[in-house]
């Protein structure tokens, strides 16, 4: 429950902790407390299910308090969803009010916060409200606690979920890049929604910028728009090991750190030391590629080895997508990448075993 104050549904939304949770799941996607569903999911009504009494009343919202975007929230709260006069637990037999609308954020605004709440009202009641339809978007500047206090017999609030769409808009030209390179679909089946920012010492990556290795030797500054209090993965891979014509031992890691707070990487928890770029002679350029996730919570890695930054063992073979899979982390939300080939300035200063 600590979720709703995390999120800061508590004082967003609500004033106070709920009594329990709604169930409540988009086809074969369950809702869960901060859990990020994209838009195209939740185009439909979701099944909601709750402990109810057969012979009350209830009273249900969504409510989006991020309207139209957290960090300048001039229309909150903008309502997707009123329904009244639920006999128990049959939300398919209830008053409607405001028909169903799907979240749709606008792009930029990051992600939202969609909150559900379940009143339970003491009977059967006539409201006073006008109705919209699923084409009407009059619905900003709603309030779910002044409705129920409008309607002060309507006295209990029992649950209040939270659901974090994420909008899926990616610029054009940063679609092509990723594409043109084959990083899609040779890493990802979708190019990230937003681009991560990297910056080494003398050089800002864009997407597919060329550089020589030596001036990606040290970590580089990354940052990035982050939700309050969330938590974030970060690595760095060679797609191309040893060669993008043969890549038999593809992903290599060169950097990874878990459970970065907000966007303080030193902070994180390094699973693997940065590496920099060191590509053999003769094969061609490498595609190294950031990727940002964010997770659901702190992540447990201690099943993870730790590697330095003094040998290869234990990066090769390496997949952030098995990875992502393993500890629940999703796909990524944001990321970057740049091309390098072997230089010669770096060829006698460095241990053939490191080349990748």
């Amino acid at each position: 429950m600590e979720a709703f104050k995390t999120h800061e549904i508590i004082p967003d939304v609500v004033s106070a902790l709920p009594e329990q949770l709604l169930h409540v799941k988009f086809g074969q996607k369950d809702v869960n407390l901060g859990n990020e569903i994209e838009p195209k999911y939740v185009k439909e009504p979701p099944e909601v299910r709750y402990n109810a009494d057969p012979n009350s009343f209830y009273t249900l919202i969504l409510t989006d308090p991020d309207a139209p975007s957290r960090k300048n929230p001039t229309r909150r709260e903008w309502h997707h969803w009123l329904v009244v006069n639920i006999p128990g637990p049959k939300v398919s037999e209830s008053e409607i009010l405001s028909e169903y609308v799907g979240s749709a954020p606008p792009q930029g605004s990051e992600l939202h916060r969609y909150g559900f709440l379940l009143y339970k009202q003491p009977k059967k009641l006539t409201f006073d409200e006008p109705k919209h339809s699923d084409t009407d978007g009059k619905r900003g500047n709603f309030s779910a606690e002044k409705f129920a206090k409008k309607y002060d017999k309507v006295d209990t609030l029992i649950p209040v979920i939270l659901l974090v769409a994420q909008t899926v808009c990616v610029n054009t030209s940063m679609s092509a890049e990723w594409k043109t390179r084959g990083v899609v679909p040779d890493v990802l089946e979708e190019v990230p929604p937003h681009k991560l920012t990297v910056e080494y010492p003398d050089v800002a990556i864009e997407e597919g910028t060329v550089i020589k290795p030596f001036q990606a030797k040290s970590p580089p500054c990354v940052s990035w728009e982050y939700g309050r209090g969330c938590f974030y993965t970060l690595c760095m891979i060679d797609a191309d090991t040893p060669c993008r014509m043969k890549p038999i031992a593809k992903e290599w890691c060169h950097w990874l750190v878990v459970n970065i707070p907000e966007d303080d990487v030193d902070a994180g928890e390094t699973i693997a030391e940065y590496v920099g770029p060191l590509p053999p002679w003769g094969n061609g350029f490498h595609r190294y590629i950031f990727l940002l996730y964010r997770q659901p919570c702190e992540i447990d890695c201690d099943c993870e080895k730790r590697l330095t930054d003094k040998t290869a063992e234990g990066r090769t073979l390496f997949s952030i997508a098995k990875f992502a899979e393993t500890h629940a982390i999703g796909l990524p939300v944001a990321g970057n990448f740049f091309e390098a080939a072997f230089d010669t300035h770096e060829a006698t200063s460095s241990s053939q075993e490191m080349y990748h």
